[in-house]
């Protein structure tokens, strides 16, 4: 029995797979069809050519292995989305085992076990894993492999084994995997081997110089389709767009900074600034960390797609900065080993890369996501896992039981992030299949409709929509709002208009004849229709903006947030109804609900005491609601 429990390739096995088939579901986000559509389109003979992602995407993307494998999983799953979902899943227990590993050989021994367990359960990671057209973990996983077998071919040189061009091989084929997964898995790899060429400077200086050189080479023979692809209109952080300004810079620091603080917790990045100190002055920051968790305030985060905007970001960000401060500190810290170093410099490279390409690289996205951080996870957990490990090791009792206490912290994160990953996933993936399968079949045969759907950032797409059997007509449109307004008074109402654009970010007709007729409570002369999920509060929630977050600091700062966007999504959560909702069963709408309920843990454990004070309960409740409303003349008869 005793060997079971100490079997670390037991524990891996079971954690990874368990992770994996808890997001298999019937149904999987509405993304999929919109990437198979493009990925159809794109031809095997140009995988070398950068993809052009249509609106709503409206972007261009270079990623030739991952696109193959979306191919090559739509060729062995016969298109079906559930099983390209399952071939997908392989990812994560693949990422678990290429963490385990990585840790262990820089230096972390003592607490790969935990590292790749947290690791794996972290909801960014298992997102990119349910998704089988998303490949963060697998770009991390080739980023992971690819340090593994660097540093075996170091050490096989050191150590005179036979045959060390095999690890040479092996770091080859992963580095160039990472290089054409994603380009953020590209820009972590580049990161990696320039902080381990800095970090083993006395030792191994000149071969990893030239690696590093020839992997500059390679990147950018890769990046440069997608540098002269068609130019797109920049952006608002983008340096050639008119509205920027170099305050941009800033907000992308501080936007990337959060995204690291989500990834590692409140805990993990102050045993982070702890890493390396010993003796009194560990005892002094563990007993400054206690404190500040203890007076954190419940955290309120606006998600979309694990793009992630903290409301207290005045608590938060000193958190960021201590940590961003500590690496800094790792990195150049003549005590440091190289093996920690380079861990430290590999953040800093690809945070340094998140934050400057989207101000001058027009092809590049602002939104950047907790997901594109997943090749510096196992890092950023190892040395926080190893603070932890050195706290407990302490020379006094308060240092042991502070290092027992952070563990216990630590390990809540990710523990309490892979239960609401998962039990929001299911309820939203059961929900969203039935309700979209109500919405087929109220459309029927309706001519040229014209769907409703809030909210932007639980999209329902055409392809789906077609997926699902719809005939969809050149004259059927599908209208996103940019204004949802909430608990409309009698006075709120004269102000209510019906605002947005198509599904193909075009400026669509007829919206003033729409508004009219719902104003009028009437059902308007073309055939519409209002598709609405979003979770519900199922607790007490007359103080909304209490549950639903401050997020002012953010509305026009951050790429793709305002306050409108904030609306759709978090503020949804906690209000009766919004006000398409009223004025379509004010015009003698049908509606039909489908609904499944889950819970949300308190994702740092030291937020229980900030939540009983402020009122919000410890564990949350709510139902993930799918709404469809049609009006009488859209009707089957």
């Amino acid at each position: 029995m005793k060997r079971i429990w100490t079997n670390h390739r037991l524990w891996l096995w079971a954690v990874g797979l368990f992770c994996a088939l808890a997001g298999l579901t019937d149904y999987t986000d509405g993304i999929v069809r919109y990437v198979t559509h493009v990925v159809d389109g794109h031809p095997w003979s140009e995988l070398w050519k950068p993809v052009f992602d249509p609106p709503p995407m409206n972007t261009h993307t270079y990623r030739p292995l991952t696109v193959a494998l979306v191919k090559l999983q739509l060729i062995l799953s016969g298109r079906d989305a559930w099983w390209m979902t399952v071939i997908h899943l392989a990812c994560i227990p693949w990422f678990t085992f290429a963490t385990y590993r990585f840790v262990r050989i820089h230096g972390g021994e003592a607490v790969a076990l935990p590292v790749a367990l947290s690791a794996t359960a972290l909801p960014s990671i298992l997102f990119s894993g349910w998704i089988p057209v998303e490949s963060d973990s697998i770009g991390a996983a080739f980023v992971c492999e690819a340090g593994y077998c660097l540093q075996r071919w170091r050490r096989s040189q050191h150590q005179s084994e036979s045959r060390p061009h095999r690890w040479f091989t092996l770091f080859l084929m992963c580095a160039l995997g990472a290089a054409t997964t994603k380009e953020t898995s590209a820009a972590a790899m580049f990161g990696y081997l320039l902080a381990a060429s800095i970090a083993y400077r006395n030792e191994d200086g000149q071969p990893l110089r030239r690696i590093t050189a020839g992997a500059a080479v390679v990147l950018g023979i890769l990046v440069a389709p997608l540098l002269f692809a068609d130019r797109q209109v920049p952006h608002d952080f983008h340096v050639g767009a008119e509205t920027f300004d170099w305050s941009r810079v800033g907000f992308m620091f501080i936007h990337n900074s959060t995204q690291v603080f989500y990834v590692t917790s409140a805990v993990g990045c102050g045993l982070i600034a702890l890493f390396g100190l010993r003796g009194r002055s560990q005892l002094i920051g563990a007993v400054v960390l206690l404190l500040g968790l203890l007076m954190c305030p419940p955290l309120r985060i606006y998600n979309h797609y694990e793009s992630v905007i903290i409301d207290q970001i005045v608590w938060v960000f000193p958190f960021s900065i201590a940590l961003i401060v500590s690496l800094l500190r790792v990195f150049f810290s003549s005590r440091t080993s190289p093996e920690h170093a380079t861990l430290a410099g590999t953040v800093l490279a690809l945070g340094g890369v998140l934050v400057l390409a989207p101000v001058f690289a027009v092809q590049t996205r602002p939104d950047v996501s907790a997901r594109l951080y997943a090749p510096a996870v196992p890092s950023l957990l190892t040395l926080a896992w190893l603070s932890a490990n050195a706290l407990r090791a302490g020379s006094s009792r308060p240092h042991r039981v502070l290092g027992v206490l952070f563990t216990v912290f630590l390990a809540w994160y990710p523990f309490a992030g892979a239960v609401n990953g998962i039990d929001f996933w299911r309820a939203r993936m059961n929900t969203e299949r039935l309700a979209k399968l109500e919405l087929v079949d109220a459309l029927g045969d309706a001519p040229c409709p014209f769907i409703i759907a809030t909210n932007r950032n639980s999209e329902l797409a055409v392809e789906e929509l077609q997926a699902f059997g719809v005939d969809w007509q050149k004259c059927s449109s599908l209208f996103v709002p940019n204004k949802v307004q909430h608990d409309l008074s009698a006075g709120d109402e004269a102000e209510w208009k019906v605002q947005g654009h198509s599904y193909e970010l075009d400026v669509l007709e007829g919206l003033q004849s729409l508004h009219k007729a719902l104003h009028a409570g009437k059902a308007p002369d073309r055939c519409t229709y209002l598709y609405f999920q979003s979770p519900k509060a199922m607790m007490e929630t007359h103080d909304f903006k209490r549950f639903a977050g401050d997020f002012q600091w953010a509305f026009g700062n951050l790429p793709e947030f305002d306050e409108e966007v904030h609306a759709q999504q978090v503020e949804t959560m906690f209000r009766e109804e919004i006000g398409y909702q009223k004025f379509m069963l004010r015009a003698g709408a049908d509606e039909r609900v489908v609904e499944s309920p889950f819970v949300i843990l308190p994702a740092n454990m030291t937020e229980s005491l900030g939540r009983l004070l402020s009122g919000i309960p410890v564990i949350e409740t709510y139902a993930y609601e799918g709404r469809v409303l049609s009006l009488q003349n859209c009707r089957k008869h």
